[in-house]
């Protein structure tokens, strides 16, 4: 059997390296000549993280990031309470906090130890099916995942909708030395104008991310790097050192999900049939699943009837994670039920109901 998989993010290569490790014969191809550094999943889940322990690289990635096992909440710069995640199940009972680049290495790393490289510098152009085989720009294999993020061509090459919308969230992230005084704590600040968010990265790095009118007048990064100042600055009290940003970007959230995840030989997975808002650093690890269900199916001898229940199962997991998105954003919003919103945080912060949410927001229950 020959798996060629579309797209060298952290969800091709995690599903590459997962097939290989049960001996399927498995290409990556990839468009990008060289991986990009400007990362925006940080955050690794303790499901992925023992899955990526079962696959052997979860100690590399450990070494190299920074275990957040604590949030601190704040609202118009009073202290909330805290949401610790120390009572989840061992051995991973915290989010791990990792540039997106670094997590590819790694996985890239453990990929080529198990074969061929990654083959980079190649654009797909052409996809052709048969009932026994799949054609992709002359190359036949037996199937190919599509992993090639939101835009991905293979959707389009196999005539997928793709459904759905962006929120009136935008908001504007950047990373800058850390000089709070949070260690490696996570921080939120709910505020009237919108909530501010702080996580802590290696190298005494912290990334910044608020909520703000729509930036699509702010052309360039100086000009992000303002608004992010200035929205850090009222809300929190914190100075952003803006001449030693080492990142900025705006976005705005989405929703969208393919109408199939599945067409003949093709499926996809990642980016290409889910896109969720980055609120609450989902998506990576929602990936990830696709990756498992479809690493274990081929494991199990890739029955084409068995298939038709990756898309049942993984829409339902996708939904489930957009409607906790959804809750994320609606804590940070401003306006009027600003304080409903400080209520229902310092619900979440109290000592009864710890639990119960460190798991959702940790994805433990999905």
């Amino acid at each position: 059997m020959r798996v060629i998989i579309v797209g060298a993010g952290p969800v091709g290569l995690y599903l590459g390296c997962l097939l290989r490790k049960h001996g399927v014969d498995c290409t990556i191809l990839e468009r990008r000549v060289a991986r990009s550094t400007h990362s925006r999943s940080i955050g690794i889940h303790p499901p992925a993280l023992r899955r990526l322990h079962a696959l052997g690289v979860a100690d590399a990635l450990i070494d190299r990031g920074i275990r957040v096992a604590r949030g601190q909440g704040f609202a118009e710069g009073r202290p909330l309470g805290v949401l610790s995640f120390e009572a989840l199940p061992p051995p991973f009972p915290f989010v791990l906090a990792v540039p997106q680049h670094v997590t590819e290495s790694v996985l890239e790393a453990l990929f080529e130890s198990l074969g061929e490289p990654v083959r980079r510098g190649i654009d797909v152009t052409a996809l052709e099916q048969s009932d026994s085989y799949v054609n992709i720009d002359g190359e036949q294999a037996d199937w190919v995942i599509a992993c090639d993020g939101r835009r991905s061509t293979v959707r389009d090459l196999l005539g997928i909708p793709f459904d759905g919308a962006s929120y009136d969230e935008h908001y504007v992230m950047g990373d800058f030395p850390d000089t709070t005084v949070f260690g490696e704590d996570a921080a939120i600040y709910l505020h009237r104008e919108g909530v501010v968010e702080c996580f802590p990265l290696p190298g005494r790095t912290r990334r910044w991310v608020a909520r703000v009118a729509n930036p699509s007048d702010a052309k360039e990064d100086s000009q992000l790097q303002s608004m992010l100042s200035k929205a850090v600055a009222r809300r929190t009290g914190e100075e952003l050192p803006l001449d030693a940003c080492s990142m900025v970007s705006a976005f705005t959230a989405e929703r969208f999900e393919a109408e199939r995840f599945v067409v003949g030989r093709a499926a996809l997975a990642g980016d290409p049939p889910h896109v969720i808002s980055p609120i609450g650093g989902q998506g990576m690890n929602l990936g990830w699943m696709d990756a498992d269900w479809l690493a274990e199916w081929f494991a199990n001898g890739a029955s084409p009837a068995a298939l038709s229940h990756y898309e049942r199962v993984r829409k339902k997991s996708f939904r489930k994670a957009a409607r906790r998105s959804e809750l994320n954003m609606f804590v940070g919003r401003p306006g009027r039920l600003y304080p409903i919103r400080r209520l229902f945080a310092r619900l979440i912060l109290s000592q009864p109901f710890q639990a119960r949410f460190a798991r959702l927001f940790t994805m433990d229950s999905l």
